[in-house]
Order: structure tokens, then sequence, then C-alpha cells
């Protein structure tokens, strides 16, 4: 893979103005991010735009000073992830002009999607039909395992941004908490990972925006799907689950991308059918 400078990242899309009518901008410039971004608004846009390349241009900050430095010759779409800004600040989500703001965490929060599952399951499975999946998947039990200790860890996490924390949060990853191979965070871990923060001398403002948090916002399956980190959580634990039902041998970048052809991002079709 090449390794382009910051100044070639924001350039590159000189070079595709012929193959592209919309040319799209993104944060993430890990492996397989480009290829993923482009897989999902291939599909999203398929009727109204080529889309050959996707370009990725470093992080948040970057994919704001292209937004606001952009001359509007082109069609142009720059998008930002969620994050944890959904939870503490006032985010204009969806598309304005032509920035778009995830509602979800992250982009791969929209690769949770039972059916879509199921069918890319099914397609890796030399025995099981979709049913039998459906059985072993037990899709719904899994974010109900997941969602009660996850939505407290993820209110932690909001009341640590909120307050400029310098430790590691999301970036740390589902695996730090898990026990067992189903695919579900471990109770035990989750406790002692809010009380070792919210317990800490000088921290004692984060435990009270930690409370207003938990009391703000519900256990439920919409706040699992919407506001835990796709990327760092979600996919590994559902890699964990779908390797109890059919060994996957391939990467997670490439899991991302063969979730992304089966799933049907109803919810950003929505957003952008005027685009």
């Amino acid at each position: 893979m090449i390794n382009w400078s910051d100044k070639a990242r924001h350039n590159i899309d000189v070079f595709y103005q012929e193959f592209n009518d919309v040319d799209i901008y993104i944060e993430d410039t890990e492996e397989g991010s480009e290829k993923l971004y482009r897989i999902i608004f291939q599909k999203i846009l398929r009727n109204k735009y080529k889309i050959e390349r996707v370009f990725p241009l470093g992080g948040r900050e970057a994919v704001l000073l292209d937004y606001n430095d952009s001359i509007r010759e082109r069609k142009k779409l720059h998008i930002l992830d969620g994050d944890l800004h959904l939870l503490v600040n006032e985010v204009n989500i969806g598309l304005n002009d032509h920035l778009l703001i995830l509602p979800r965490y992250c982009l791969e929060n929209y690769l949770i999607e039972e059916n879509g599952i199921m069918e890319m399951i099914n397609d890796e499975s030399a025995t099981l039909d979709v049913e039998d999946i459906r059985t072993y998947l037990r899709f719904h039990e899994w974010i109900s395992g997941n969602s009660g200790d996850l939505t407290k860890l993820f209110c932690l996490y909001a009341a640590c941004f909120a307050n400029s924390y310098e430790g590691n949060t999301v970036s740390c990853g589902a695996m730090k908490f898990v026990t067992t191979r189903d695919g579900v965070v471990s109770n035990e871990k989750i406790e002692f990972e809010i009380e070792k923060i919210i317990s800490t001398e000088g921290n004692e403002k984060i435990s009270d925006d930690y409370k207003k948090f938990l009391n703000k916002h519900k256990n439920t399956e919409d706040f699992f799907i919407t506001y835990v980190s796709g990327k760092n959580f979600l996919l590994p634990l559902l890699k964990e689950r779908i390797n109890q039902i059919e060994t996957i041998k391939f990467k997670s970048n490439v899991l991302k991308q063969k979730l992304a052809r089966k799933c049907k991002f109803a919810e950003l079709s929505e957003m952008l059918k005027d685009f």
C-alpha cells in the first residue's frame, strides 16, 4: 500500500476527475478503508454517480479543513464520523451542504445489520443455511448481552472526552474486556475499568458527568448500534461471535468489505436521497 504525504492526499483527487462524478473525502487512512467506503457509497449512489476512488485525508480536522477550503466547481462529499461528539456535543448530524456527519459513531456501525450478517456467513459456509445461522447467531441475544455494559462504558468514555481525559478510552478496543469466545464483554472487566477511572483522584468531574450521561441514556439496542464504536468494539465482538458458527480466516478489513456488500444502508440512503 502506498503511503501518501498529507499534501499528496489533499491533491490526489485531481488525477481522478475523469473517473469520479463525485469526490468523496473521509477521515480514515487505515488499510482497506478507502475500498470499504467505495463499496458502500457506490451502492448507495449507484443510480446517480460514478465513483472509482474515495479520498482518505487522515482525521476529522483534515476533512473539515478540506471542506472549508474546497472549491465548489465539482460535486463533493466530505464525511465525518459521529464519534463521542454524538454523546457530548450538539451535533448537526446528517447532510448539510456537502458535509455529511454520520448519526452513528462511525461507518462500521452500519455493518451491524442482522440480515446482512447472516447472508455473509451463508456465503462462507459449506453446510449451514440462513435459518441455521439465525439460530446459532442469536443476534438480538448477542446485543442484549453486551448493551448494558457497553452503554455504561461509553457513557464513561463520553465523560472522559468531555473532560479532556488523557488516558486511552475507545482505542483500547473490545478485546480488552472479553473473557469468553462468544463475542460478549465481561461485566467484571467493564466494572473494573469504570471504577478505576472514576475513583482516581482528580477525576471527580468525570465521575459526575458519567452519572449524568448514564441517567440520560438508556440501555437499548439503539444505543448499542448508534453510540458504541463499530470499528473498535462492535465488529471485533461480532467476529468472535461469527467464529463460533463458522470459522472465518480473513482479516477484519476484509470482513467489513464482505458485510458492506450484503447490508442495505437504508438510513444512509435516505440521508443522501437528494444529494
